[in-house]
């Protein structure tokens, strides 16, 4: 592939019997800003399921910084610095504000944890707001 920071090169998915998709490539370099836009149902979902690896592709390449990413754990693909955050609302529903940043958190030093979190909730007030709610 390229030298795009995070390249997908002809992916193709099935999920049960359907194609779901077909040879879908692009490149997004460092420091670029897509949007994937497209109608309910256009595939928008499954490549981001892909890459992060949770739906293994039938063929085609996904590169991360020049290390595949096909076939590597879930965990592991976070740990080198992607991230899925689903459309839907309480991915974690048990747990509050703070306590889902907290899993978050936990890929970084011990003593950076709180640090990060206290400057997350700067960032997004509404959270802070809402700190112990569901």
């Amino acid at each position: 592939m390229s030298a795009a920071m995070l390249g997908v090169d002809r992916l193709v998915v099935d999920i049960e019997s359907s194609r779901i998709l077909r040879a879908i490539s692009l490149q997004v370099a460092a420091g670029e800003l897509v949007c994937l836009v497209g109608r309910n149902g256009a595939g928008k979902t499954t490549l981001f399921r892909s890459i992060m690896g949770f739906i293994a592709p039938v063929s085609g390449a996904i590169e991360f910084q020049g290390t595949s990413l096909v076939g590597q754990r879930t965990h592991r693909i976070a740990q080198l610095g992607i991230g899925y955050s689903p459309e839907e609302s309480q991915v974690f529903g048990d747990l509050t504000v703070v306590e889902s940043l907290e899993i978050g958190a936990r890929l970084l030093p011990k003593g950076e944890r709180k640090a990060r979190i206290a400057r997350e909730l700067e960032r997004f007030p509404r959270l802070a707001e809402r700190r112990s709610s569901l």
